[in-house]
């Protein structure tokens, strides 16, 4: 007799589902070969004296038959003429995830059928308890590594810290477009009103300044250096209209140093220079964090003029001020 051993499955891969499938249908087709060489008169199997079968035998999660001493001869088919229905049948055997247990068949019923019924079920019900435990174990999600406690208290306060500049310069961007805006329209309503009163206002210069005029267009001179007050006034606050472009385009330069400056978490690592409103860096600059940390109280301050902030305060408050400015991160000390 082919002696197998019990089907088992590796539930923490997939693809041991599809191997107990293969196994078991294996197995389910050496059984019933072994039932019809079982069911033919000239059967060559061989034969396991005593009626007790081996408790400690390896079997498959078919069945591991036993002849018992009541039918020490070959099985007789049950289309010969000897066949006795009523003779007791052998004893069917399942070595599998249960314990090993013993089914006698009822005296009167077709023995090779009941029999074959009998490894079926129990076939297929080991195939089903392997498969529900494997699909058990891969609905269990894997457990996430731990994450080091330290580090990730450290980068979560950088990655605060980052979030809160970036608000900052969200906000200083916000209110310099508002505040261009207010300009621009003050612009366009003094535009409007000086062309309504362009008339009117002709009529309330003063008189010298009108024989003035009337003198220069008299000999001759150029009169156009003369200019009304709207005309001023508007000129005036172009200025201020193109002063505040220059300001707000000089920020959003200096945006990209902040943005790398806020990101610098080591002494060693090095920082980036603000431009001035020249387009170029301050002299002596420092390079990196730590040079930055240890600088004299008259370079805070040569860095601040260049930037035309007003310095504050003593030494360290020089330095806050200045980090402050240029968006660098705070002292790890």
């Amino acid at each position: 007799m082919d002696v197998r051993s019990p089907c088992t499955v590796d539930v923490r891969h997939p693809l041991s589902i599809h191997s107990l499938l293969y196994e078991s249908a294996r197995d389910i087709f050496h059984g019933s070969l072994l039932m019809a060489s079982e069911a033919t008169p000239h059967s060559t199997g061989p034969h396991i004296p005593g009626g007790e079968a081996d408790p400690n035998s390896s079997s498959s999660t078919l069945v591991n038959l036993g002849l018992t001493s009541l039918s020490a001869h070959d099985p007789v088919s049950p289309g010969s003429a000897s066949f006795d229905p009523n003779a007791p049948a052998p004893l069917a055997l399942r070595d599998g995830l249960y314990p090993i247990t013993e089914v006698q068949l009822r005296p009167g019923a077709t023995d090779v059928n009941a029999l074959w019924a009998h490894r079926l079920s129990a076939s297929f019900g080991a195939i089903a308890d392997q498969i529900a435990a494997a699909s058990r174990a891969l609905a269990v999600p894997p457990s996430a590594p731990a994450a080091n406690g330290s580090g990730a208290t450290a980068s979560q306060g950088e990655v605060a810290a980052l979030a809160a500049r970036l608000d900052l310069l969200e906000r200083a961007q916000g209110q310099l477009g508002a505040d261009l805006q207010q300009v621009q329209a003050q612009l366009a309503r003094l535009e409007v009103s000086g062309t309504a009163s362009a008339s009117g206002s002709a009529a309330k210069q003063p008189e010298v300044a009108i024989l003035e005029v009337e003198h220069a267009q008299a000999s001759g001179e150029d009169t156009s250096g003369f200019k009304s007050a709207t005309e001023i006034a508007i000129e005036e606050l172009q200025k201020k209209v193109d002063g505040a472009i220059d300001t707000i385009k000089l920020e959003q330069a200096r945006l990209y140093a902040r943005l790398h400056n806020a990101t610098v978490t080591s002494n060693k690592m090095a920082i980036k220079a603000l431009m001035m409103a020249n387009g170029k860096p301050p002299q002596n600059f420092p390079n990196t964090k730590g040079e930055f940390e240890h600088l004299t109280k008259e370079r805070y301050e040569h860095i601040l003029k260049s930037y035309d902030v007003v310095p504050k305060g003593d030494t360290k408050a020089k330095r806050e001020q200045l980090r402050e400015f240029i968006g660098l991160t705070p002292s790890s000390n």
